[in-house]
């Protein structure tokens, strides 16, 4: 009896001891909640270390879970485990990951540096210029990554000419027009005036641009009425982008009974194609679309300009001031065609908004996705067509990235540190940020 009351002591004793404050129980320890790294960017990369010069071991996707074993020493980047027990780094920046609990009492790792950078293979040559957000400053470097040099302050849409000795480009302020400068930054010069011109591109010949310009449209807010003998309750017949909408019953008889709709339209204005004679200052205003965006002229096809129209690629005959339709859909944004005319790069915004760089074949149709990680925008073909350039933000910043024109090899253009200190920015204006010539 006693020894069975003893036991029955003990038992007591040890339950207390795990209900006390400051027990040492194992009921009374709660293990703490493990930080996890949700990742909110539609694209993210996974890499060795934390830094963009680490190697990148795969690409997360929006949603992706990681618990968190570890940090840098600022913590803007985490250590996490991946699906098959590894480990890897992450950005922690809030733009691209969610991090749910503390980082405060997490391990700091200590990494060895990155390997030494190697430039990316540009087979191509040549030279590229290129803005670092839609009037921002316009920078010249060599396809190797040699010879940075900022060219100009404040410009849009920066074109190469055919022979690589001049760029030409637009300003909308403090005068607005379509300039010219020579590559060594000398001679800069308006060459037409012109409301909000955008996108400039060359004739094959390097004679001529066009480019497109405000023209018109509705440039404000707008107040309208109209009167309907109808009683659309659900507002039929009223233009798509009307809101704000009233409706007021004008009193009489069933017969003559009439209902008067007002409602507000934003602004729209319209952009129109011109082409302008570098020669004679001569221009001509081309047909266009309502919006017509992004011209490029064809190199080995004088009398052909394609651009992003209201709801297509838009094939305009230069020589017979003609239009047709060439792609359905107004997915496709800042077409580039490839040296010889053969092939048309696009900015295609594809599911879930994200933007692919597609090439289009203009004899078949058919149509290849190269570059789908992340965003990928403003395609530039390089001199011989062998390469695109292309701006992207796969890695969690935007950057000048490269490929195969069959899509393969995809990697930064520049060693790590060629463009330090000058950030990039795209804004989803239409705006062309590269262009590659000789």
């Amino acid at each position: 009896m006693r020894w069975r009351l003893l036991n029955l002591s003990l038992i007591i004793v040890a339950m207390l001891a795990v209900m006390l404050p400051g027990a040492t129980g194992v009921l009374a320890q709660t293990a703490p909640a493990k930080a996890q790294a949700e990742v909110i960017a539609s694209a993210l990369n996974v890499r060795e270390g934390p830094g963009i010069n680490y190697t990148i071991q795969k690409v997360a996707k929006a949603g992706d879970m990681f618990e968190i074993v570890g940090t840098n020493s600022n913590r803007s980047w985490v250590q996490v485990v991946l699906a098959d027990g590894s480990k890897g780094w992450i950005s922690a920046l809030p733009a691209y990951t969610k991090v749910s609990g503390s980082l405060d009492n997490m391990a700091v790792v200590q990494t060895a540096p990155p390997a030494a950078p190697v430039t990316a293979s540009v087979s191509s040559g040549g030279k590229l210029v290129f803005m670092t957000s839609s009037g921002g400053d316009i920078y010249t470097v060599n396809a190797d990554g040699s010879g940075l040099r900022l060219l100009i302050r404040g410009g849009l849409d920066p074109a190469l000419s055919p022979d690589g000795q001049q760029v030409a480009f637009t300003r909308w302020g403090p005068t607005e027009g379509v300039y010219l400068i020579n590559i060594d930054g000398s001679n800069e010069r308006q060459v037409h005036a012109g409301t909000q011109p955008k996108s400039p591109a060359w004739s094959p010949d390097g004679t001529q641009l066009v480019f497109n310009m405000q023209r018109g449209g509705r440039l404000d807010i707008t107040r309208e009425c109209q009167f309907s003998s109808e009683d659309n309750s659900d507002d039929a017949g009223l233009p798509p982008d009307a809101y704000d909408i009233s409706k007021d019953t004008i009193p009489g008889n069933k017969k003559s009974q009439r209902y008067e709709y007002c409602y507000s339209l934003p602004a729209k204005p319209a952009w129109q194609l011109r082409k302008l004679d570098l020669t004679t200052g001569e221009y001509q205003d081309l047909s266009s679309d309502y919006s017509s965006f992004g011209p490029a002229w064809d190199p080995s096809n004088p009398w052909r300009v394609v651009y992003s129209g209201d709801v297509s690629l838009v094939q305009l005959d230069i020589n017979q001031d003609a239009k047709t339709s060439l792609v359905e859909g107004n997915l496709d944004r800042t077409p580039a065609f490839s040296p010889d005319g053969t092939r048309l790069a696009v900015a295609h915004k594809g599911a879930n908004d994200q933007w692919t760089i597609d090439v289009i074949n203009l004899d078949t149709g058919e149509r290849l996705s190269l570059a789908n990680t992340g965003n990928n925008v403003s395609p530039a073909w390089s001199p011989d067509g062998s390469q695109l350039a292309f701006l992207s933000n796969r890695s969690g910043q935007w950057e000048i990235w490269v490929m195969n024109a069959d899509g393969s090899n995809q990697q930064p253009m520049f060693a790590p540190g060629t463009l330090a200190g000058i950030p990039l920015q795209y804004n989803f204006v239409d705006e062309r940020m590269i262009s590659w010539s000789r």
